[in-house]
């Protein structure tokens, strides 16, 4: 489903802020969790508005950022790896699917 659309910069307060406010006044509540890459923009138009309480960044974006940091030889198995992480049935099975990650 798409509630908005508009043609500003992806990382400008501003036009993040006008697409809440047009959100808002079109009767949309605040909802628990926003789900987003990490552009600044986003994030302080969601407090200055005041929507969206809790924030997560995108996994996706979370494992393509370390990924593009390893040798691209490693990069099959690093994204395998990481792929089981947010999907972990616990917390602590999360922590130490992270942590051997992290050891190799």
């Amino acid at each position: 489903m798409v509630l908005a659309g508009d043609s500003g910069q992806r990382e400008s307060k501003e036009s993040w802020a006008r697409v809440l406010r047009d959100l808002r006044e079109r009767g949309l509540r605040g909802w628990k969790v926003t789900v987003a890459e990490g552009f600044l923009g986003i994030w302080a138009a969601l407090r200055e508005v005041g929507l969206g309480q809790e924030k997560q960044r995108c996994w996706n974006h979370k494992i393509t950022n370390v990924i593009d940091q390893l040798p691209k030889k490693e990069w099959p198995e690093a994204r395998a790896r990481l792929r089981k992480i947010p999907y972990a049935e616990t917390e602590k099975e999360c922590e130490r699917l992270r942590d051997e990650f992290a050891a190799r």
